[in-house]
């Protein structure tokens, strides 16, 4: 009788989990006509209440921030893209559209120049998400095994050899892979950045509406959130300058 129980209530949830996929799947559905109608506001409005329900993907906010830029909206434009990348960061589409919303943006800042190598380490990791380069982790964790097992456990001079041979490469893609996930997790959970969707605000140099003006930023531009004070966030700007604005201007990537 109890296991009768778990199973019916096992087939409950999956029905559940089923009605509710393909709720937001006709949601999404009707995100998009309204989209492609050219009622902007309103597949915002769907696309939002999509992701209230907890769901969330790259060509979900890459749609919504398409809608945005179409309103005008160049901030959350901005916001949606990046979120988007985030989840999917080798798309050319999602980072050309970005590239079109950041040439929009007011402020042009000269980032600070970082040694060459380190450039290079920074865009290798950011061409997968972390979830993609752990599933490469595993990929060559498997192919170790197996090749271990091949080469100690076969008495066939030919697969044996092979075996080894595989494992001269599998061993270095495995370490050099797993490097690269821990890099791109520390960066997904430790470097937190937002979006200013304000059309501008003074930044302030410390937290406090009274305390002097450090620089004006506007819409869209791009921040590093170093530390938070009440409702005021410590940010730092490309160039390196760092300052205080409310938690309420931006969004958080």
């Amino acid at each position: 009788m109890k296991k009768l129980f778990m199973l019916f209530a096992v087939f409950i949830l999956s029905m559940d989990l089923y009605s509710s996929t393909e709720t937001i799947q006709e949601d999404f559905k009707t995100a998009n006509t309204l989209y492609s109608e050219e009622n902007y506001a309103q597949a915002i409005r769907a696309y939002q209440r999509i992701i209230e329900q907890g769901y969330e993907s790259s060509a979900l906010y890459y749609n919504m921030a398409n809608s945005y830029f179409k309103t005008g909206r160049i901030g959350f434009a901005i916001l949606n893209y990046e979120k988007a990348l985030k989840l999917s960061p080798g798309d050319e589409d999602i980072r050309f559209n970005l590239d079109v919303a950041n040439s929009r943006t007011i402020d042009k800042i000269n980032q600070v120049p970082k040694l060459f190598l380190l450039e290079w380490w920074d865009q290798f990791v950011r061409l997968f998400s972390s979830e993609t380069w752990s599933f490469f982790v595993v990929l060559f964790f498997l192919m170790i095994i197996v090749s271990t097992a091949a080469l100690f456990g076969s008495f066939n001079n030919k697969l044996r050899q092979g075996s080894l041979y595989s494992l001269f490469a599998f061993v270095p893609l495995f370490i050099i892979t797993s490097i690269v996930f821990f890099s791109s997790l520390n960066r997904e959970t430790q470097i937190r950045e937002g979006v200013l969707l304000e059309e501008s605000t003074i930044v302030k140099s410390s937290p406090d509406t009274q305390s002097a003006d450090a620089f004006i930023i506007h819409e869209g531009i791009k921040f590093i959130i170093e530390d938070e004070v009440s409702n005021w966030t410590r940010i730092k700007i490309a160039d390196g300058k760092t300052g205080w604005i409310e938690n309420s201007l931006f969004g958080e990537i």
